[in-house]
């Protein structure tokens, strides 16, 4: 279990955890403070955190609740990369400095919502206080469900997020290439062919991981033939894997470095973060989506989030 992450602990357990943390992080006077309650979206590298759709997720799920309680909402996500130097306020302004995070002891509760899938704790929430808070999941669908509301998950995302000028720069930039109508193609091998800055996701033979690269590349040849009138962009973790399909005449991937959100990165962040971002809204640009994957490699979900964002066709093919 990562450090930090107490998804496997009871309730009670998990209450305790986050009132000693919110012991450590608040001060017992805040005098200057706004008395106004809020709810602050928390990704600071202080807690496990995941890659960037659960970061994501967990923000969207929190946002949610907010409208529904009618109350304001913050995000201060400054780990590894300031989202707000990618992403923008759009409908909603959530944007929060560090210092104006609620720290008032008697005003200000504490959450951990990482792994928690439920919205058990939500709705235990006292939100005449502010809450300061971590959260990776997606329930936005029990949400609705309990307070009868219909958002959808790409709405919602919409209200909050839009692309900075420089990334928008570079989506147009890409989608020209790409063209009106073009279908995305995701794989995420986590490590598996050494170039990715991470630990592989499962122990296997140089054997396999031969397979498991013809296998995919054999797919891609597939596909290409397959739609003949249009481009193919692939989203991939794998530079590696990249170099090998760059031959297969009508698809087309981004280039440069990649890396995971959640480790301390030193060399080419900017370009990781906007690689990343890229990604993300090329396949959200796509007609078609696809998560390709084995049996050995990692089922992202940052394809069926990016096809969340207008509610195009998603589909996984495990070969």
């Amino acid at each position: 279990m990562a450090k930090n992450d107490f998804r496997d602990f009871g309730t009670c357990e998990r209450k305790v955890q986050d009132f000693l943390r919110g012991v450590k992080r608040f001060r017992l006077f805040a005098p200057n403070e706004n008395k106004s309650p809020m709810v602050v979206a928390l990704v600071d590298g202080r807690n496990f955190h995941g890659g960037f759709t659960d970061r994501i997720k967990g923000i969207v799920s929190l946002f949610h609740f907010c409208l529904v309680k009618n109350v304001d909402f913050r995000v201060l996500y400054n780990f590894p990369f300031e989202l707000s130097d990618y992403l923008e306020p759009n409908e909603y302004n959530w944007l929060i400095d560090d210092k104006s995070v609620p720290s008032n002891f008697f005003r200000t509760s504490f959450v951990n919502l990482v792994g928690d899938a439920s919205i058990d704790r939500l709705k235990e929430l006292n939100v005449r206080k502010s809450v300061v808070a971590y959260a990776n999941r997606d329930v936005t669908h029990l949400l609705n469900e309990f307070y009868g509301t219909s958002y959808t998950w790409g709405q919602l995302y919409h209200r909050l997020f839009k692309p900075s000028t420089k990334l928008q720069q570079e989506i147009d930039y890409h989608s020209n290439i790409l063209g009106d109508d073009y279908v995305a193609v995701h794989f995420r091998f986590v490590g598996m062919f050494g170039d990715f800055n991470e630990s592989p996701f499962v122990d296997i033979s140089e054997q396999q991981k031969e397979h498991i690269l013809r296998a995919n590349i054999d797919f891609l040849d597939d596909m290409a033939k397959r739609f003949t009138d249009r481009k193919i962009f692939v989203a991939s973790d794998s530079s590696f894997f990249i170099d090998n399909i760059k031959h297969i005449g009508n698809v087309y991937a981004l280039s440069g470095d990649i890396q995971h959100i959640d480790n301390r990165m030193n060399a080419n962040k900017e370009e990781a973060f906007m690689r990343l971002l890229l990604d993300f809204y090329l396949i959200a640009g796509s007609s078609r989506v696809y998560s390709v994957a084995t049996d050995k490699m990692y089922r992202s979900e940052l394809p069926m989030y990016a096809a969340k964002l207008y509610d195009i066709d998603f589909e996984r093919i495990i070969l």
